[in-house]
C-alpha cells in the first residue's frame, strides 16, 4: 500500500480511507471479475479491523463495484452487457452535449495538447502497448469536460465517473481493434473541435459511444 495509514480515530474517516484504497485497486485490476473478497485478507492487507472494511464494501456496493451475496459474502461485480448499455446511453446523451457546449470555448493550445496526447498514444499502439488507453481515454473526455459551463451537467458526469471507469477497465484489460478504433474517433472529434464545429463535435461524440457501447458489448462472454 503506498498511501500512508492516516492517523485517525473516527471510524467514518478510517471507512473513507479503505473505501478509496479499495476502489483504486479495483479500477487498477487487482480483483478479477466475480473473484469472492477475502475480508481478513483485506484487513490484515490494510491494517485496519474488519469493521471499516465491512462499511467500505457496503459503498463500493452502492457504486456498481461489488455484488454482496446474503450469507455467501463480497463478490467482484462482473460487467454484463445491460450495464454497458445503460452507461453508454446516458453518455450519449450528456457528453454530446458537453462537447457543444465546450468546441466555442476551448482553447487552441488545449487541443494542441489533445493532440500531443493521441499521438502519444498512437506511438504507443503502433509498438504494441496499450496500456495507456485507459489513462488517455480518461484524459480526452475530461479535458472537454472541464470547458463545459453548465455545472449541473458536470456534477451528473462526474457522479458516474466510478460506473464508466469500470466498464472502461473492462475494455482496457481486453486488447483489440476496439481500442485503435476509438482513438481514430477521437481524432475525428478533435478535428471537428480545431473546426469550431459544435454540432459535428455532437455528432461524432454521439456516434463515437454508440460505436463504442457496441464494441464492447461484444467483448462480453
Amino acid at each position: 500500500m503506498k498511501v500512508p495509514l492516516p492517523q485517525a480515530q473516527n471510524a467514518r474517516v478510517m471507512a473513507d480511507w479503505v473505501t478509496t484504497s479499495l476502489r483504486e485497486a479495483i479500477l487498477n485490476g487487482y480483483f478479477a471479475p466475480g473473484e469472492k473478497l477475502d475480508q481478513d485478507q483485506i484487513a490484515e492487507e490494510l491494517k485496519v479491523s474488519r469493521t471499516p472494511v465491512r462499511e467500505a464494501l457496503s459503498r463500493l456496493e452502492s457504486e456498481g463495484f461489488i455484488e454482496i451475496r446474503p450469507h455467501r459474502g463480497a463478490y467482484m461485480a462482473v460487467v454484463s452487457r445491460q450495464d454497458i448499455c445503460e452507461v453508454y446511453e446516458i453518455r450519449r446523451l450528456l457528453e454530446a452535449e458537453a462537447i457543444r457546449q465546450a468546441t466555442p470555448l476551448i482553447p487552441e493550445s488545449m487541443l494542441d495538447e489533445l493532440d500531443r496526447s493521441l499521438t502519444e498514444t498512437q506511438a504507443r499502439f503502433d509498438s504494441g502497448d496499450t496500456s495507456q488507453h485507459f489513462t488517455s481515454d480518461i484524459h480526452f473526455h475530461e479535458t472537454i469536460l472541464n470547458f463545459v459551463e453548465n455545472r449541473l451537467l458536470k456534477e451528473v458526469l462526474d457522479g458516474l465517473t466510478n460506473r464508466i471507469s469500470m466498464v472502461r477497465r473492462f475494455a482496457q484489460s481486453r486488447p483489440g481493434p476496439h481500442l485503435v478504433e476509438s482513438l481514430k474517433e477521437h481524432r475525428a472529434i478533435l478535428q471537428a473541435m480545431r473546426q469550431r464545429d459544435p454540432e459535428q463535435a455532437a455528432e461524432l461524440m454521439r456516434l463515437h459511444l454508440e460505436r463504442s457501447a457496441l464494441r464492447i458489448q461484444e467483448l462480453v462472454q
